[in-house]
């Protein structure tokens, strides 16, 4: 103030003090919340990539399943190159499959391989199963 007179804030304060909650203070409530909320990001987070994971596994199954199709269904193929064929296919492709069962049918008109599995835990908890059923007709020699 110009005219030398201060400004007493005590006093300030006594006349219009801030409200506070009763015994309780805010004090550290931001470092709370944040911990909570960066908390909850990398869960979100995580959650995202493993539905990424999922999916890129499901379409790698779906490839090997169609793979060793193609050696079931062929004239003179059988279920064993089939099965052969879809497990060479995920070997090259990584183990990110685990406890996979790779299983092969062929009757006189069809045939099936199908391929399950877990896909990796990036969330803890959380396992996802892969079932992969790959059908087609058997190709056959008409005279």
């Amino acid at each position: 103030m110009s005219d030398g007179a201060s400004f007493d804030r005590g006093a300030f304060h006594r006349i219009c003090p801030r409200p506070r909650r009763a015994g309780r203070s805010d004090r550290g409530s931001s470092t709370v919340e944040f911990a909570i909320a960066t908390a909850l990001m990398v869960m979100v987070l995580l959650v995202i990539v493993q539905v990424g994971v999922y999916f890129h596994l499901r379409a790698v199954a779906h490839t090997a399943a169609r793979h060793g199709l193609d050696e079931v269904r062929i004239v003179g193929g059988s279920p064993g190159a089939g099965i052969a064929a879809a497990t060479d296919f995920l070997d090259q492709s990584g183990s990110s499959i685990e406890d996979r069962s790779v299983t092969a049918d062929r009757t006189a008109t069809t045939a099936t391989v199908r391929i399950t599995g877990d896909v990796v835990s990036v969330v803890p908890g959380l396992q996802l199963g892969i079932d992969v059923v790959v059908a087609g007709p058997v190709e056959r020699l008409t005279p």
